[in-house]
């Protein structure tokens, strides 16, 4: 017996059934994440209770900088995956496991995307002064002292 696509039986189109799918997923996270009894469950980590470099908030300037904020960056995630894993085994002790550890990778989730935001802040800062030093080299070439 050969099953055909959902979209298929439903009598959806492709992209209706890839849009009410999508609408789904969207119900069922905004249900978790309003919902009384589970938001009550993994207690709030901040990715902000994790130790920071001095002047972290400031620009990146040259190489040492970008190093330690990348380290930082590193120990954030590092740190984030470790209270994932303890909040985890914390959540087999509880009667609703299932939500506990959905709750836990949803917050994983959103700490991990913050820190990979600030990543990708300092790749593109990196790609930027490499693009202005390969002008300037190029600029130097072409125009001799």
């Amino acid at each position: 017996m050969r099953l055909l696509p959902i979209h298929r039986c439903a009598g959806f189109s492709e992209g209706g059934a890839r849009l009410f799918w999508l609408m789904w997923l969207a119900g069922v996270v905004m249900a978790a994440t309003h919902h009384p009894v589970l938001a009550q469950g993994v207690p709030a980590l901040s990715v902000a209770s994790a130790p920071r470099v001095e002047g972290e908030g400031s620009r990146v300037n040259g190489p040492a900088a970008e190093a330690a904020e990348r380290s930082r960056i590193a120990q954030e995630r590092s740190a984030v995956h470790q209270r994932f894993e303890d909040e985890s085994r914390a959540c087999y002790q509880r009667f609703a496991v299932n939500d506990c550890l959905e709750q836990a990778r949803s917050l994983r989730r959103e700490q991990l995307g913050d820190l990979r935001r600030q990543e990708i802040s300092l790749n593109d800062a990196d790609r930027r002064r490499k693009a202005a030093d390969a002008v300037r080299r190029a600029e130097s070439r072409s125009n001799p002292p």
